[in-house]
């Protein structure tokens, strides 16, 4: 009985603490199966994590993060753009000069003349 108890205790413990060590620096994707395993196997799944569950994420990776980050989120706003002009335009082209008026207005409201994440740049340039 004791030793039920304390196995129990020590599962709970393990599932505790894993929920805050493993997906610090991990992809989401990453993130859940790690947690799954553990969760669902602890002892085995915690031996498996601490053996090959490195959470170290390379520079040149986080750098790719970020850089998709960005492109997604500057592609979100030229959508959201386009969308909004859609109904004020006549043509096409008045959609896309809209747009990009609302655009750069964006970009100087965002003190723009800081530059720009050089590093993302490069990254996709480094693609093409």
């Amino acid at each position: 009985m004791i030793t039920t108890i304390l196995i129990w205790c020590a599962v709970i413990l393990i599932n505790a603490i894993v929920l805050g060590l493993v997906p610090e620096k991990r992809s989401p994707s990453s993130a859940m199966a790690w947690l799954l395993l553990i969760l669902l196997v602890p002892v085995f799944g915690l031996l498996v994590y601490l053996l090959i569950g490195s959470p170290y994420v390379p520079r040149k990776r986080r750098e790719e993060q970020l850089a998709v980050a960005a492109i997604e989120t500057a592609a979100a706003l030229v959508e959201r753009q386009i969308d909004e002009s859609c109904p004020k335009a006549r043509s096409p082209a008045q959609v896309l000069n809209l747009a990009a008026r609302a655009f750069g207005s964006i970009l100087e409201q965002s003190n723009f003349a800081k530059g720009c994440p050089r590093r993302a740049w490069g990254l996709l340039s480094a693609r093409s």
